[in-house]
């Protein structure tokens, strides 16, 4: 094993780090490539508007962390007009060690979509790591060969990767210039820390909190249980405590998501100043057009502020 497993989340509360479903591929090639560059091993992600989970094996976890977020501002700026960093300065890491404590921060991690409502079953999230594990036909054998005996040739450059960089040549890159996730996240490893593919599906549905502690501290360490609370340190007590006490039956999602909103602001409101981009906006515009959202939209303050970049 290189390094230690770590839980890393990087936020950006002020202003949404993805605006559209390119800006989410943008953001895993960013990871994909950070995760060839430094050695490292994906194990788990969970790509939001605001914040982004990962569960990874390195040595390095801020010079990770580093790499990934000064390659996406820097295309995220290009493409919005924007400037200026995005995000907070700083990040979150926990170590893992146990097997349960490992597998409970993946399992954390992989239902964090259902868990903010943007989607109903965590499966249907497009922009996690979630069906990547216990499909042994995503990747068979033989093309896992194919790729080891191709790894450390140059290959190919995609538009959603910054020019200087080029790929190694056993990296697919899909027709929206996404890096194929299946080669880069270490989806065995997952397997084997969870045994089963019974275990892994309980571990996305399970709310016996108590009992998944206790499982965790049978793994006689002197680490705290994984909890929502440490997977989301961000969040308040009250934020937290609304997530676990989430009715399991509801059916639908119940409000706008940031993309949607996004897509709102940039497809109808920003033409409407004749700017290029949300960045282009003044503040009395981005005050202006937060009334509308507010007054005919059924969004919160918060999400309002995040889509637009703008204090209310």
């Amino acid at each position: 094993m290189k390094g230690k497993i770590y839980h890393l989340c990087y936020t950006s509360h002020g202003e949404v780090l993805c605006r559209k479903f390119l800006d989410y591929c943008m953001l895993f090639n960013c990871i994909a490539k950070a995760t060839i560059c430094t050695d490292a091993q994906l194990l788990a992600y969970a790509i939001m508007s605001s914040h982004v989970h990962l569960i990874v094996i390195t040595g390095y976890p801020a010079a990770y962390i580093q790499r990934i977020r000064s390659s996406y501002t820097q295309m995220f700026n290009i493409r919005y007009h924007r400037k200026g960093a995005l995000g907070e300065p700083s990040f979150f890491s926990l170590e893992l060690k146990g097997r349960h404590h490992i597998a409970a921060a993946i399992s954390y991690v992989l239902r964090n979509p259902s868990g903010h409502e943007v989607c109903v079953n965590p499966y249907d999230y497009p922009f996690s790591s979630i069906n990547l594990y216990f499909k042994s036909m995503i990747v068979s054998p033989e093309q896992r060969k194919h790729w080891n005996e191709l790894k450390g040739k140059k290959g190919g450059h995609s538009r959603l990767i910054s020019v200087t960089n080029s790929l190694p040549e056993w990296i697919d890159i899909d027709s929206d210039g996404r890096i194929n996730p299946a080669q880069i996240v270490c989806s065995d490893l997952v397997e084997g820390y969870f045994g089963s593919y019974n275990a892994f599906d309980f571990g996305l549905s399970r709310r016996d909190y108590e009992q998944w502690n206790t499982q965790q501290m049978n793994d006689e360490l002197s680490s705290d249980p994984v909890t929502l609370a440490s997977i989301e340190p961000y969040m308040s007590a009250e934020e937290v405590s609304r997530i676990l006490r989430q009715n399991p039956g509801w059916i639908k999602e119940k409000r706008i998501k940031d993309i949607d909103l996004c897509n709102i602001v940039d497809s109808e409101f920003v033409p409407q100043y004749h700017k290029k981009s949300y960045a282009c906006l003044s503040t009395s515009e981005k005050l202006e057009i937060s009334r509308k959202l507010l007054k005919n939209r059924s969004v919160t303050v918060r999400q309002v502020e995040r889509c637009l970049g703008v204090t209310l």
